[in-house]
């Protein structure tokens, strides 16, 4: 019996590495393109950039009113919060996947803190313009990134249970 436990327990320790794995990759790609994006909106002329972006959304035809949301105060905070939150999900990660590559088993925080990180995406989306069917295919695009976090704390979870 303790060996079944024992088995299943690898076999789950073994999935969670996998899921850790991909929410460790994702965060770094997250945290270094969230740090660029953040350095950017720091260091640019913002009204120049606003009417060269105004400019080229009237060429294709879309609307320019969410630009102001984008690059002022809003923009900037929901830029910083969420640097924050992948640079800690990146340290809980590795530490995580420590905790697993010895045998151990992980907090959940690491997951959760994933998780936080695509909810503030989320709402980066949805906040400035509204529900269109381009921001249901980001958000769906978030969901579907937000899967090994989810997959990860299924499988801690069921190693608490056995």
């Amino acid at each position: 019996m303790a060996d079944a436990v024992s088995e299943t327990k690898e076999k789950y320790l073994k999935k969670l590495k996998t899921s850790t794995i991909w929410c460790l990759v994702l965060s770094i790609i997250f945290a270094v393109t969230g740090l660029l994006s953040t350095f950017k909106l720091f260091t640019i002329d913002i009204e120049k950039e606003k009417e060269k972006l105004k400019e080229a959304a009237k060429e294709v035809g879309f609307k320019t009113q969410n630009f102001d949301q984008m690059y002022g105060t809003q923009g900037k905070i929901f830029s910083v919060v969420s640097l924050i939150v992948f640079i800690i999900t990146v340290l809980l990660l590795i530490l995580a996947f420590k905790k697993i590559a010895e045998g151990k088993v992980p907090s959940k925080l690491g997951y959760y803190s994933y998780i936080l990180g695509q909810v503030i995406a989320i709402a980066r989306i949805v906040l400035p313009g509204g529900f269109t069917s381009f921001v249901a295919i980001q958000i769906i695009f978030c969901l579907i990134i937000a899967l090994p976090a989810i997959l990860g704390i299924s499988y801690l979870l069921k190693i608490d249970d056995k």
